[in-house]
């Protein structure tokens, strides 16, 4: 699903903690609450007079904060779309807000280098957490509200004592500015992304960084853990979003489909979908699959199908219709129809049925060569035959310099119009 609405990029995406509004800010100064369900924009809330970089929804879904080059701190009603409150005190643009878990406190960060905690209920500031040497970027408040965490332009994270607003930990490994930070759900871990284009995984207990995962060919700009704490999504201005799990550090699946470099990303409060916004000025909502017992899911991919030592039982080739008997952190224990059982990489499943496969073949002028493609939609060829003869798409260009106009239909849409095309021999 794709929302449109908002005349700017749109920096900061937030669900609400049911699930059923997604909150944005843009470049145009606006905030808005769309319905998940429908995609339609309900409320349009106005009062900030620059840029809306960050929105956050209180714990109950009652209130919505948000913070803007105007250098304050806006908290508006969501039932009325009213602002109820602003609270000015930073001395820069604010970067980020967060709530605390029970809803009491709010923090901020600004270009200011300071960070500062909010009393909801009556807007006062109670602490300004000063130690950071650039920018702030991003602040985030562990699932427990004991701890905060910091990222700045001087290329650290910051670890605070709500309590008490001491520093207990500085956390140094990134290259570059660091953009955005996020708590793992039970607290073990925080995540954190940079313009290096790499994201970091430390374990806050020690401060140690336990992974640094690499792919983006961009900025990381921003990053979230998923509700169960098993993935992490990240964005760039690559113009991709990638998730990755968190007990391997490799790379899941990368979702393109903005125009523009991707701004920011969170994860649903039930870990099925994911929304994204971009400098393209759209807001894309992406439906994550979780696979459990019993389900008809199919192969996406070739794969091997393996016993629990570790064998390879068979190998599988697409289109494959599987069920899931049993769900693994890395890999799903399916049965194929007529009966087989074995192991298969989560990755190479899907829970989309192939549409209907059609079938190519032709033969060129020489009787002992042909062309013959699986095509599993208008835009994928998954085989490709060229009689015995292993084909490069240079071989591809070669036959149909050599028989020109005479080259057959088919064999001109594989070269030309498809995008992927896998070898094989016949």
């Amino acid at each position: 699903m794709t929302l449109k609405g908002h005349e700017g990029g749109v920096y900061s995406v937030c669900f609400s903690p049911d699930g059923k509004y997604l909150a944005s800010g843009s470049s145009d100064n606006t905030i808005k609450i769309w319905e998940v369900a429908t995609g339609k924009c309900i409320k349009t809330l106005t009062g900030h007079k620059d840029y809306v970089l960050s929105v956050c929804f209180s714990p109950d879904g009652k209130y919505l904060a948000s913070c803007s080059y105007d250098k304050t701190i806006k908290i508006w009603q969501v039932s009325t779309g009213k602002c109820i409150k602003t609270l000015e005190g930073h001395k820069n643009w604010v970067r980020s807000v967060c709530f605390s878990p029970d809803g009491k406190y709010l923090a901020s960060c600004s270009d200011d280098k300071t960070i500062k905690i909010w009393q909801v209920s009556t807007g006062e500031c109670i602490k300004t957490l000063k130690r950071h040497k650039g920018y702030v970027y991003s602040v985030c408040f562990s699932a427990n509200g004991k701890y905060l965490a910091s990222c700045s332009a001087d290329k650290t994270i910051k670890i605070w004592q709500v309590a008490t607003g001491k520093c207990t930990k500085t956390l140094k490994g990134h290259e570059k500015p660091v953009l955005s930070i996020c708590f793992s759900p039970d607290g073990e871990y925080l995540a954190s992304c940079s313009v290096d284009n790499t994201i970091k995984i430390w374990q806050v207990a020690t401060g140690e960084c336990i992974k640094t995962l690499k792919g983006h060919k961009g900025l990381v700009n921003s990053i979230c853990f998923s509700p169960d704490g098993r993935y992490i999504v990240s964005n760039s201005y690559d113009n991709t979003i990638k998730i990755w799990r968190v007990a391997t550090g490799e790379c899941m699946k990368t979702l393109r489909g903005h125009d523009w470099g991707v701004l920011s990303v969170c994860f649903s409060p039930d870990g099925k979908y994911l929304a994204s916004g971009g400098w393209d000025k759209t807001i894309r909502i992406w439906q994550i699959y979780k696979l459990s017992e019993g389900q008809i899911v199919y192969l996406k991919e070739e794969a091997d199908l393996k016993s629990l030592t570790g064998e390879v039982v068979k190998k599988l080739i697409p289109p494959l219709k599987l069920q899931v008997i049993k769900v693994a952190d890395n890999y799903v224990y399916v049965q194929t129809e007529k009966g087989l059982r074995g192991w298969v990489e989560e990755d190479k499943l899907t829970i989309n049925a192939p549409p209907v496969i059609k079938i190519y073949q032709t033969k060129l002028i020489e009787p002992d060569l042909y062309v013959k493609g699986i095509v599993f939609d208008d835009k994928e060829i998954k085989e490709v035959y060229f009689g015995n003869k292993i084909l490069t798409r240079a071989d591809f260009e070669y036959e149909k310099g050599k028989y020109g106009d005479a080259f057959p239909f088919e064999a001109k849409l594989f070269c030309e119009i498809f995008s992927l095309i896998s070898i094989h021999t016949n």
